[in-house]
């Protein structure tokens, strides 16, 4: 609740209104707490985000005791990429790691026993050859677009 409050409070996301901010973290709280999926999956990631900040603390004191300081790496902005990425990838894989299972039969291959059929017809649709080709199509498109305009 508190992380998600001022977070909220910070970005001023919604405006300056306390009582929304409020609202949401309460809502977000109540899903982690309820839901036995968000719980299984802040308790799969702690972990990982845990080791991967106490060892970016323990790589970046030595690099700045061995080169003297940290000003100039901490400008540079691939290290602000590179600590992105292996975030996304930690939460990434813990997304995997417990949702896998559940999402295994919506994939192609999957066993589909227990599915409703509309789910299985909505599975074959989308994943069908040439639906997919329309997709890649339009994410093609959108990074030209993106990178046009840019």
């Amino acid at each position: 609740f508190v992380i998600v409050y001022g977070v909220l409070s910070k970005t001023k996301l919604f405006g300056s209104s306390n009582f929304i901010y409020s609202l949401i973290a309460l809502i977000l709280a109540l899903f982690f707490i309820l839901s036995p999926l968000a719980r299984q999956y802040t308790l799969v990631t702690t972990p990982r985000l845990v080791v991967f900040l106490v060892s970016t603390f323990f790589i970046l004191f030595i690099i700045g005791f061995v080169h003297g300081g940290l000003e100039d790496i901490m400008k540079n902005p691939r290290v602000a990429q590179v600590t992105l990425v292996l975030l996304l990838l930690i939460f990434l894989f813990s997304g995997i790691h417990v949702f896998g299972p559940s999402l295994a039969p919506l994939l192609p291959g999957g066993n589909e026993t227990g599915l409703n059929p509309a789910t299985i017809q909505f599975k074959d649709f989308i994943f069908h050859p040439s639906i997919l080709g329309v997709i890649i199509l339009f994410v093609i498109a959108a990074l030209v677009a993106w990178a046009i305009n840019k």
